[in-house]
């Protein structure tokens, strides 16, 4: 009796077999039987194929009879990985080769790299880190190098960062490597500035997004006012001291609306605009409205910063010096929307559903998260009035494969878009809703 080698692609998932066939050399006159049992060789038992032992039997006349190993799927690259199928205890015949080996090929493709942007306030003086990671698509069982570099954007290394450049090496099972620049801080009233780190030369992978973006926030900026506008704020106000001025902290990949309306008295128009951080350039303007009328503006804040600073300018002409009587309302309101659920690990795919139901084109961003807050993608979008977007997010960068939460910013007015999330198993047909709700007023 002879035993033959096997070979098997492991797949990607589930189990394969790897079949070895046991052969005589001429046919018996009566049925014989041999022990077998698998031990690991670079393959490991119950990681890359299932253990398995037993007696195979050959009836009298025939010849051939085989025996299958389950080899396990996965994602990891990997060299090709061998065990061993070792025959004993023969009965009514000779073991003339009782070793086969088994021979697991590998399928998957070298991970891709990608970096991450960052984002970090300048301070005054001294350096502040912006740190960028440096992600892996999946592990990988060999070694992984890349090497890095800063590079000048509307920043200048020396003077706004510092240079940085090296080779990050991933040991095998690694995802993740941070790489931190440091910025430097200054007392100079300046606009965000921003710089880039490239990745290049990987060995054991290949590159995806290279290019990640450091934002250096300015802090200068005297602020305008210390009245504080947040989600659900309603204020009285009147223009007896003009123009009034307001400020938002509004956090990263959000979006909000203000409103004012309510007026009254003899103001000749009301005006509301949204300044720039250095607090001398208009970034939105609302057009002027007469007494009684409503006038609103609504943004994204579509940064990576902890905290953006937003600025917003109410003021108004008078036919008469304006008084205590020429009064309006403000509104405030966060309109960023969350959907609980999205997965696309497994064998579920997730559908996200956007309708603008109202009379104007909306624009904005679905941010998709890992339940830890690691950002994994995102999908920019332009809805025209009454249309509907519908998206496998398994085709959005960064988030096949994987499950989390979404949050949606728009530049459109408080409760003006509607959607949700749709998890279907193909296998089973079976779907989930997960509904799309704004933050309660």
């Amino acid at each position: 009796m002879s035993v033959s080698d096997c070979f098997a692609a492991e797949g990607d998932a589930g189990q394969t077999v790897c079949s070895f066939t046991l052969s005589l050399s001429t046919p018996s006159g009566q049925g014989v039987s041999v022990n077998f049992a698998t031990a690991d060789g670079t393959a490991i038992a119950g990681q890359d194929y299932l253990a398995a032992s037993g007696t195979a039997f050959v009836p009298a006349g025939a010849t051939t009879q085989t025996i299958d190993v389950a080899v396990i799927g996965d994602l990891l690259d990997e060299p090709d990985e061998t065990f061993t199928l070792d025959l004993s205890a023969p009965v009514n015949v000779t073991i003339a080769d009782g070793q086969a080996v088994g021979t697991i090929v590998d399928n998957d493709p070298p991970p891709s790299l990608s970096v991450s942007d960052c984002a970090a306030i300048e301070g005054n003086a001294g350096a502040t880190p912006c740190t960028f990671d440096v992600s892996l698509s999946g592990p990988s069982s060999f070694t992984v190098s890349v090497s890095y570099a800063t590079a000048d954007g509307t920043a200048t290394a020396g003077s706004d960062y510092t240079a940085a450049s090296g080779v990050l090496t991933f040991l095998p099972g690694t995802t993740t490597q941070p790489v931190s620049v440091d910025v430097l801080g200054d007392t100079t009233i300046e606009t965000d500035e921003s710089f880039f780190l490239n990745l290049s030369g990987p060995t054991n992978a290949t590159l995806g997004d290279s290019q990640g973006v450091g934002t250096i926030g300015d802090d200068d900026a005297p602020s305008l006012s210390s009245t504080e506008l947040n989600h659900g704020t309603v204020q009285q106000a009147d223009l007896l001291i003009r123009p009034d001025l307001y400020r938002i902290g509004q956090k990263p990949y959000s979006s909000y609306e203000v409103v004012v309306d309510g007026t009254s008295g003899d103001i000749v128009p009301v005006s509301l605009e949204r300044l720039a951080g250095d607090n001398l350039g208009v970034l939105q303007t609302a057009a002027p409205v007469a007494v009684g009328d409503t006038v609103g503006l609504s943004w994204e804040n579509t940064t990576a910063l902890t905290v953006v600073n937003q600025h917003i300018r109410v003021d108004g002409t008078c036919a008469n010096p304006c008084g205590a009587d020429d009064v309006y309302r403000i509104r405030a309101v966060e309109t960023t929307y969350s959907i609980p659920r999205f997965n696309n690990s497994g064998t579920q795919v997730s559908v996200l559903l956007l309708q603008n139901p109202a009379g104007y084109t909306i624009h904005g961003h679905a941010w998709f998260w890992k339940s830890s807050g690691v950002l994994l993608g995102q999908l920019p979008f332009t809805l025209a009035p009454k249309q509907t977007l519908v998206v496998n997010t398994s085709t959005i960068v960064g988030v096949a494969g994987q499950g989390g939460t979404l949050t949606v910013s728009h530049d459109g007015r408080y409760g003006d878009l509607a959607g949700k999330t749709v998890a279907l198993e193909p296998s089973s047909g079976f779907s989930f809703d997960s509904p799309m709700t704004a933050r309660p007023r």
